[in-house]
C-alpha cells in the first residue's frame, strides 16, 4: 500500500502554544524544530491509522550510511520525508521509496544553480527550455526523489545519473525506463509546489492531507489543490 501525506507547517503551528517553542531561539530554529516534531507526529499517527500500530512511541529508526532513515523492524513500511517552506510531505510504501517537494521560487537564479548541481545534459536541457522554472523544478524534484529512492540522497547529484523529462516519460541515462513515479503540483494560497514520489509499485498512491490529527482525502481538502500524473521511470543501472 502506497500512501502520500501532506501537511501545512503554518496551520499546525497556529494551534500550538508559545511554550511549545520555549527552548527554541530564532525563527529558523523554530521551523526546524517544528518540522521534526510534525514529522514524528505524522509518522506515529500513520502507523496507528493505516498499519495497525498500537504503541504511543515510534518504532526504532535507523539510518543507512548516507543518512536515509528507516524502521529497524522490517515489519513496518519504508518511508521518506521532505519539506519546503510551508509544506511537509511523507510517503509510505511496502518497497523502497523517495519523495521530494519544492516551493517554486520565481526569483531564484536557476542559471547558476543548474550550472552547479545539474549534469551537463540536464543543464543543456534547461537552457534549451529558456530556463523555464517549471522544467528546472521538475528536474530538481526528480533528482531528489530518485536519489532518496536509491538511498543516497544529495550525494547522487551530478554523479550517478542524468534525468531529462520527455512528454509523459522520463529519460534516465539516455534510456526510456519502465517503472513508475508520480510527479505533480500542489497549489496553496497562490504558491505552487512541485513534488515527486518514486516507488517500485505501479499504482497511484492514496493521498491525504493531515490536519487536527486526522487524515483527510486530498480531494476533500479545500485549502489546497493537487494535480498529478504517472510518468515512466526506472533503470536498474542507477541502483
Amino acid at each position: 500500500m502506497d500512501i502520500l501525506i501532506f501537511s501545512s507547517l503554518k496551520e499546525i503551528s497556529q494551534s500550538l502554544s508559545d511554550s511549545f517553542f520555549k527552548n527554541q531561539i530564532c525563527s529558523k530554529s523554530k521551523k526546524r524544530f517544528l518540522e521534526k516534531e510534525i514529522a514524528k507526529e505524522i509518522l506515529l499517527r500513520s502507523l496507528q491509522v493505516f498499519y495497525g500500530y498500537t504503541s504511543s512511541i515510534l518504532p526504532e529508526i535507523k539510518l543507512n550510511k548516507y543518512g536515509k532513515p528507516y524502521f529497524k523492524d522490517n515489519f513496518y513500511p519504508f518511508y521518506n520525508i521532505s519539506h519546503s517552506e510551508d509544506f511537509i510531505i511523507i510517503g509510505f510504501s511496502d518497497n523502497f521509496i523517495g519523495v521530494d517537494i519544492e516551493l517554486i521560487k520565481n526569483n531564484r537564479n536557476i542559471h547558476q544553480i543548474a550550472k552547479r548541481f545539474y549534469t551537463e545534459e540536464e543543464y543543456d536541457f534547461v537552457k534549451e527550455q529558456n530556463f523555464s522554472y517549471d522544467i528546472f523544478y521538475t528536474i530538481w524534484v526528480l533528482i531528489e526523489s530518485i536519489s532518496k529512492y536509491i538511498g543516497k540522497g544529495f550525494s547522487s547529484f551530478n554523479k550517478d545519473f542524468s534525468i531529462i523529462p520527455s512528454n509523459n516519460s522520463v529519460i534516465v541515462n539516455k534510456k526510456e525506463c519502465r517503472d513508475k513515479i508520480t510527479i505533480g503540483s500542489l497549489i496553496s494560497n497562490d504558491n505552487e509546489y512541485k513534488f515527486a514520489y518514486v516507488v517500485e509499485n505501479q499504482n497511484l498512491p492514496k493521498i491525504y492531507f493531515y490536519s487536527n490529527s486526522k487524515f483527510i482525502p486530498i480531494n476533500e481538502w479545500q485549502n489546497v489543490s493537487i494535480k498529478y500524473s504517472k510518468l515512466d521511470f526506472g533503470c536498474s543501472n542507477i541502483m
